[in-house]
């Protein structure tokens, strides 16, 4: 995403990227996790925002692989 995205679409994103964060469906946490960590990348200032939801992510015993 980030070779694609610009400053503006990363930061209409994040919002439904924090989102998927905490959906239900592990695959799509792990999505959303590398989503995440490409538009921090993009907008630094973005960080703590995500940071709240990285910490029960890292707590989860499957993390969507398979």
């Amino acid at each position: 995403m980030s070779e694609i995205a610009t400053t503006d679409m990363c930061r209409e994103l994040a919002p439904e990227v924090l989102k998927l964060m905490t959906t239900g469906n592990t695959y799509i946490k792990k999505k959303a996790a590398l989503a995440a960590s490409r538009i921090i990348k993009r907008i630094p200032e973005l960080m703590d925002e995500f940071a709240e939801k990285v910490g029960p992510l890292l707590e989860e015993r499957h993390h969507g692989e398979g």
